[in-house]
């Protein structure tokens, strides 16, 4: 008497199936996770800046972009608060300048990923006006 049971095709086309789901779910939490941390980054960014702007009148002051480091300074002995840049981006050195009256000398500062996508942060000049576009 034959017992109905799953032949070995159905057994290994199921483990294909959960192996390829699995593998795709990973691939989305790592996406997820990475643009979680963008958004706090840019988040924690935009605050720092309109921070460094306040506290830059009549003293002058800026950010740096160096070693995956933002530094915001303000006035001559430099006072700074540093930010950790994601590791997702490509290396940037570059500094943006608030003078004493505060105005921006304009920048734009762009940020590469492994992929090819970009995101420019555009310093313009008029109160230091940040646009970050993704």
């Amino acid at each position: 008497m034959k017992r109905p049971a799953f032949t070995l095709i159905e057994i290994v086309a199921v483990l294909g199936i959960l192996v390829t789901v699995s593998l795709g779910g990973l691939w989305l939490s790592r996406r997820a996770q990475q643009q979680l941390t963008e958004d706090r980054f840019f988040d924690a960014f935009s605050a720092h800046w309109q921070n460094t702007l306040v506290q830059a009148q009549g003293q002058g002051g800026g950010v740096q972009f160096v070693d995956h480091q933002a530094i915001f300074f303000v006035g001559q002995p430099k006072q700074s608060v540093s930010l950790a840049i994601p590791s997702q981006f490509n290396r940037v050195d570059t500094t943006v300048t608030i003078g004493k009256d505060s105005f921006t000398q304009p920048t734009t500062v762009t940020l590469m990923r492994p992929g090819g996508k970009t995101v420019r942060m555009t310093f313009q000049m008029g109160w230091g006006a940040l646009d970050i576009q993704r």
